[in-house]
């Protein structure tokens, strides 16, 4: 089966592009395997190795092939194996792309045409800019005034991204109308400072990394990280020597290990441990494409901060 995602919004067909991954990977379940490639960085051979390979354990393979069209150089190998991989019963294709305009429209008609299902994204109107906006969480939560809403407009036109990063910011503000100014200097260590604690500013610090243009990849690292040295520091006790084994074995910092420490005194061992469990989902959704890294952020630290302040979690 073949779907075929194209258009000038690529917020709406992202996300949509993210939900069909995260429905294959909940309706395959453990058999879940996913080849992704992105047309400008890799080599269309890449892919049809990847098609070839199989397991006995692997009920069906998700491929996903980004820019088909706008990269330029997968089209003519794509195009001789179309019918061929849309009869594939193991194999389902997700193919996305941006507003590749009428340049590539012979192509988009032929891979509409090959499709089990096409969906364009064309670019938003004034009206849906405005429903997106009120049914944006942030907008849910707090009452934005009208000339908020048409500042936003204003400012951001058809650009969903923009806005949305602005009602993220605003909904990490003391007031919701004034967002709480974006660091080009931010550092990681304050994110997960903030994050650890479960204070409130912790998403302006995450989507601060962002603008400073931190690699999500490395946003993540860092948070797993920091929760394992939670885990491992609560785990250890708090004898000096295990304490100092953990300092050694995860090639910590003296200051950053003594922060740790005093950071993990904050929960349960039991709660460290599970919350740890729960980063290897949300790594596979994240690797997969089946949710977006501040998807996980948000989880993360509404879980801390649902816990409380004090010795919290069961052991």
């Amino acid at each position: 089966m073949i779907f075929f995602l194209y258009g000038p919004n690529t917020y709406a067909s992202r996300k949509k592009l993210r939900e069909l991954v995260e429905g294959f990977r909940v309706k395959s379940g453990s058999s879940f395997s996913i080849e992704r490639f992105d047309a400008e960085e890799r080599q269309v051979a890449e892919a049809r190795a990847a098609i070839g390979s199989s397991s006995l354990f692997q009920e069906k393979k998700l491929v996903v092939v980004e820019r088909v069209l706008s990269a330029g150089t997968w089209w003519p190998e794509v195009r001789r194996f179309l019918k061929e991989w849309g009869r594939t019963a193991d194999t389902n294709f997700i193919f996305w792309d941006e507003d590749v305009g009428e340049r590539y429209a012979e192509e988009v008609r032929e891979l509409r045409v090959a499709s089990e299902k096409a969906q364009e994204f064309t670019s938003p109107t004034p009206a849906d800019v405005m429903r997106f906006i009120a049914e944006h969480p942030t907008a849910r939560r707090q009452k934005l005034s009208p000339s908020y809403q048409t500042a936003l407009i204003q400012r951001f036109g058809p650009d969903l991204w923009g806005i949305n990063n602005e009602l993220e910011k605003a909904a990490c503000a003391t007031h919701p109308e004034a967002p709480i100014g974006l660091s080009r200097q931010e550092r990681p260590y304050v994110f997960l400072d903030a994050l650890v604690e479960g204070r409130p500013d912790a998403m302006a610090h995450f989507f601060s990394l962002r603008e400073a243009g931190v690699d999500d990849f490395y946003i993540w690292g860092s948070l797993v990280s920091a929760v394992r040295a939670l885990a491992a520091f609560t785990a250890a006790g708090e004898t000096k020597g295990a304490a100092a084994s953990v300092e050694k074995g995860l090639r910590l910092h003296a200051f950053v290990a003594q922060k740790a420490r005093r950071q993990a005194k904050r929960f349960t061992k039991g709660f460290l441990l599970d919350l740890y469990r729960d980063l290897f989902d949300w790594d596979t959704r994240l690797k997969t494409g089946g949710a977006a890294l501040e998807d996980a952020v948000w989880a993360i630290g509404a879980r801390i901060r649902e816990s409380g302040t004090g010795r919290i979690g069961a052991i």
